[in-house]
């Protein structure tokens, strides 16, 4: 009989961290709008202030003080969404994977377990790349379970625009005119939605502002070449024409899912965008919190809190039938705290 050569748990686990911000780094979703953290507690919890109102109020020698009524206090409550798939490794496929004509040689799934638990990444982080934009793109976000149940929800308030004429349409529509008028969303908010905030949107948002041909807009803004022709703007001009004007630098972005049917989807729909502007204070606009997941309450994984501790992965050899099983699980929801700090856009 041969014997079978695979990685332990823990060690996985060491890989799994290493390969965690490398995954984050690769999506403004976590770098720029909402990061993971961790949260202790199983219901997600936050309090906020209410603004503070008022002026201070006008007084006499002699005379008496005004009275500040106190600010309210806010409290949010989120409940997490859980997630969690196997891949296996079944009898059938161990049997096949074995090398022809090696008879008694060890049969090694080290490489396999190494591909199942990438693969198991992608599909964690996909899960929650969509939760994320679904959630800022508009303003809700809902997971369905095999059958069609919704298992998950939540919506938060945020900002919003309309632009009067979608961008598609070349010669009336106004981007330019559009982010000038998203520029003072900050009213009344502690955010700027100046030349430090970042619109985001696919490329065939960005493909119709690059292409406007409204003359009173970035139409008028192409260069006319020697024979009376008006230039193609390009991303870097655009942009540049924004910073100049102290508005919101365009991201393009256009990643999305395989959905099970193998039809991308995009993450940020086409005539959609989401602006995120900059807190006065530099505090996070959202975070997508982890909440403690029961199944890393096991001996194996005593001390092993790093990175982030409440995501579970776990391998598993078993026989009677042989299987080899890769696990990965976390519960989590979005919290958002500056949702005013956001402006959802249909251009």
């Amino acid at each position: 009989m041969p014997n079978y050569v695979y990685t332990q748990s823990a060690d996985l686990r060491v890989i799994m961290q290493q390969k965690l911000p490398v995954l984050t780094a690769n999506d403004p979703i976590f770098t720029d709008i909402m990061p993971i953290g961790q949260s202790k507690t199983e219901i997600i919890l936050w309090e906020q202030r209410d603004n503070y109102q008022g002026l201070l109020s006008p007084r006499q020698y002699n005379g008496g003080f005004g009275r500040v009524q106190r600010e309210g206090i806010n409290r949010f409550k989120v409940q997490p969404g859980k997630y969690g798939d196997q891949k296996i490794m079944d009898e059938e496929f161990i049997t096949a994977s074995r090398q022809i004509g090696k008879f008694g040689d060890a049969f090694d799934v080290q490489d396999q377990q190494a591909r199942d638990q990438d693969h198991l990444l992608t599909l964690g982080f996909q899960r929650l790349k969509k939760v994320g934009w679904d959630l800022v793109t508009s303003g809700t976000y809902s997971v369905l379970d095999a059958n069609g149940v919704q298992l998950v929800t939540d919506s938060f308030n945020t900002q919003t625009f309309t632009a009067s004429v979608a961008w598609s349409n070349l010669s009336t529509a106004t981007p330019l005119a559009d982010a000038r008028a998203i520029k003072l969303k900050h009213r009344g908010y502690s955010v700027r939605f100046n030349r430090r905030a970042k619109w985001y949107m696919n490329s065939t948002q960005v493909n119709y502002a690059l292409m406007n041909t409204n003359s009173a807009d970035l139409g008028g803004k192409r260069q006319i070449s020697s024979t009376g022709q008006a230039q193609p703007l390009s991303l870097d001009v655009l942009n540049q024409i924004f910073f100049d004007n102290d508005l919101p630098m365009i991201v393009e972005y256009d990643d999305g899912y395989l959905d099970s049917t193998g039809t991308n989807q995009l993450f940020i729909p086409d005539g959609k965008g989401v602006v995120i502007g900059e807190r006065e204070d530099g505090s996070p606009v959202a975070e997508f919190l982890m909440t403690p997941n029961a199944n890393n309450f096991h001996p194996d994984v005593v001390g092993f809190t790093e990175g982030m501790p409440n995501i579970y992965y776990d391998f598993e050899f078993k026989k009677n039938p042989i299987r080899g099983i890769s696990t990965l699980a976390f519960n989590g929801a979005p919290a958002v705290y500056f949702g005013s700090a956001i402006v959802r856009t249909d251009i």
